[in-house]
C-alpha cells in the first residue's frame, strides 16, 4: 500500500481491479477532470479483459489528442469504495510515469 502525501503534486492512491481471471492490485493516479479512469491495456489483460468494446473516446494528453478504447470492468475498489461495472479506459501510460 502506498502512503498518500498530500503534498506532492501528483496524488497516488492504491486501488484494485478484479476481472474474469483474477485480481490485481493498482497505483491509481487522481485526475480530477478526468471522465474516466485509465487502466494500462497489459494489466486489463492480465486480469481476463480481452474485448474493449465500450466505444471509443478522445482524450488530450500531455502529448495530444488519443483515441482511448472503453469497457466496462466488474469491480473496481478503491478509497474503501467499491465500483461495480464501472467504465474505464484501456490506455498505457508512456515509460516512465509513477503509475
Amino acid at each position: 500500500m502506498s502512503d498518500f502525501d498530500p503534498w506532492d503534486a501528483l496524488m497516488i492512491i492504491d486501488g484494485r481491479l478484479r476481472g474474469p481471471k483474477g485480481v490485481k492490485d493498482l497505483r491509481l493516479a487522481v485526475d480530477t477532470g478526468a471522465t474516466y479512469t485509465l487502466i494500462a491495456e497489459d494489466t486489463l489483460r492480465r486480469v481476463g479483459y480481452t474485448v474493449f468494446d465500450g466505444g471509443i473516446a478522445e482524450m488530450l494528453t500531455a502529448t495530444g489528442v488519443v483515441e482511448v478504447p472503453l469497457l466496462r470492468v466488474s469491480l473496481l475498489q478503491t478509497l474503501g469504495l467499491d465500483f461495480h461495472n464501472q467504465r474505464v479506459g484501456a490506455y498505457t501510460l508512456p515509460e516512465g510515469s509513477e503509475v
